[in-house]
């Protein structure tokens, strides 16, 4: 019996130090997964702040405008700043109309653009409306982002306002959608040397104002295929030169504010030079006045 008691009393102080060796593994475990999901939590936080990017958009016509928007509602962007050299005045004062095919309304649906709220009428599937409006809705919209969205209006694109920027340590997309301020390539340092195609067409648009009608979007009237008959004005305008040459005509716009678009292919025809050379006002005005007969049912009410 004294054996063994004496055996047991040596094995306590062992089992003592063995559970006091477990507790502290097992306190330093736990506390080094905890630093280490700490850690991460804080990596990954600083890795998606890193990823977002600012966003900067110059001009606002349709194209500066839906850019903006897309970027509100995206998670990658923190910040988002609109400048426009123009007034707000002038934007939501264009009168020309624009004309929105079906890929166009569907993709601005997606992001809340209602356009039974908008001023403009239907053409089957695409929707019609004066540039003005559009760009005049399009920025209700995105004002209601004043927590994400900078909106500078009337408003020079400046070197301070890029080092303003440039301090960030995030990312910056730039989206230039107006090329009339050559400034701007300058304070970016982007070249502004450009390829330009030719789309082997010539054309010309005119535009005609009437007071006395009402601001109202009508649908677009096209005609394709017209033959000018201009032999009154000289042999070099004969119509058998003519009928080789044919044109396309597109009136668009509102009731007060008309426009008509003639174009025709490129070609070689003697018609076409003599088009391209003269001055005369009134075998331009002609070219209206015979591409505006009704030659088309829907023709007639211009």
């Amino acid at each position: 019996m004294g054996e063994r008691s004496s055996a047991c009393m040596s094995m306590t102080p062992f089992l003592v130090v063995s559970n006091t060796v477990c507790y502290q593994v097992t306190l330093c475990t736990v506390l080094v997964v905890a630093i280490f999901t700490a850690c991460r939590c804080v990596y990954n936080t600083i890795r998606k702040w890193r990823a977002k990017v600012t966003v900067l958009v110059l001009g606002c016509d349709p194209i500066g405008l839906t850019a903006v928007l897309i970027a509100a509602y995206s998670k990658k962007t923190s910040r988002i700043m609109l400048v426009e050299e123009k007034s707000r005045n002038y934007l939501i004062g264009q009168s020309q109309q624009v004309a929105l095919d079906t890929r166009s309304v569907q993709f601005l649906k997606t992001f809340n653009v209602d356009f039974d709220n908008i001023e403009g009428c239907w053409q089957g599937e695409r929707f019609c409306t004066p540039l003005g409006v559009l760009q005049e809705y399009l920025l209700g919209l995105i004002e209601r982002h004043q927590d994400k969205i900078e909106v500078k209006l009337s408003t020079k694109f400046s070197k301070s306002m890029l080092d303003n920027i440039c301090q960030q340590k995030q990312r910056t997309v730039t989206i230039i959608c107006d090329d009339s301020s050559p400034s701007w390539s300058t304070l970016l340092n982007i070249d502004d040397e450009y390829i330009q195609s030719s789309c082997k067409l010539y054309g010309a648009v005119a535009k005609l104002e009437r007071m006395e009608q009402k601001q109202i979007p009508t649908p677009e009237k096209t005609v394709s295929r017209l033959n000018l008959d201009l032999s009154a004005y000289g042999g070099d305008f004969a119509l058998p030169e003519s009928t080789q040459l044919t044109f396309h005509l597109k009136i668009f716009g509102t009731l007060r504010h008309r426009n008509i678009c003639l174009v025709c292919p490129k070609s070689d025809s003697n018609l076409l030079r003599q088009l391209r050379m003269t001055a005369n006002p009134w075998i331009i005005g002609m070219y209206s006045r015979n591409c505006i007969m009704p030659t088309d049912s829907n023709m007639n009410h211009v």
